[in-house]
């Protein structure tokens, strides 16, 4: 039930009533992994509601590299954000694929030493791109 259209236009609608404003300046799509719709009918459904003044612009997040190519078909993705750190760089496609759409890339979790879930990374054995 969380891609369906009704759904989603509910949340959205719930959103801006709890914010007390008259649209979300930008709103995430959190999963690009429901059951009930495709990814390409959420999306659109999030567009509409965009076009109908509800949401300013349409984040993406925890989506696939192609999801956000796809997505990127039916309207502009103003940020993406995935699990992104200094021992865990696995969504650096996407990372690269957000600059080349001109979306933010919102990291989750930059500085932990971890993965999803709780696995623990260490440093051991990593070169890490620090400045200086």
């Amino acid at each position: 039930m969380i891609g369906n259209r009704n759904y989603l236009r509910q949340c959205v609608y719930m959103s801006v009533r709890r914010l007390g404003a008259e649209q979300v300046d930008l709103y995430y799509l959190h999963s690009g992994y429901a059951k009930d719709a495709s990814f390409e009918d959420q999306v659109g459904t999030l567009d509409a509601m965009r076009r109908e003044g509800m949401i300013r612009h349409i984040g993406l997040s925890n989506v696939t590299t192609d999801q956000l190519r796809a997505a990127r078909e039916i309207v502009d993705i103003a940020a993406v954000t995935a699990h992104f750190n200094i021992v865990d760089r696995q969504e650096a496609a996407l990372l690269d694929a957000a600059v080349e759409a001109g979306a933010a890339f919102v990291p989750w979790q930059p500085v932990s030493l971890s993965r999803p879930g709780g696995e623990r990374l260490g440093l051991r054995n990593r070169r890490l791109l620090l400045p200086g």
